[in-house]
């Protein structure tokens, strides 16, 4: 599977803000992340982002980050591609 891009991020945050504002919360942001296998809490998810809401682009700078994280803790280099086919798999 190809690594996510923008239009792949952009589908998954649509679908997870159900309410339409333009804002994913963390309690939402929580839910995708568990349901994908990835224990987090909302007090971490807003230590890493700094916010307790996150537009478009700031879901798009978390997910860099996370992706990053993530990547550097497989040493066969598949830490990538497996969060993206999780995100993919989600939706």
């Amino acid at each position: 599977m190809s690594p996510l891009n923008t239009n792949d991020l952009h589908q998954i945050f649509k679908n997870l803000d159900q309410n339409g504002d333009g804002f994913v919360s963390l309690a939402e942001l929580e839910l995708l992340l568990e349901r994908i296998g990835m224990q987090s809490t909302q007090e971490e998810l807003e230590s890493v982002s700094g916010k307790t809401n996150l537009d478009l682009l700031d879901f798009e700078s978390l997910y860099d980050t996370i992706k990053q994280k993530t990547g550097g803790e497989n040493q066969d280099g598949d830490g990538d591609k497996e969060l993206e086919n999780d995100l993919v798999e989600a939706f």
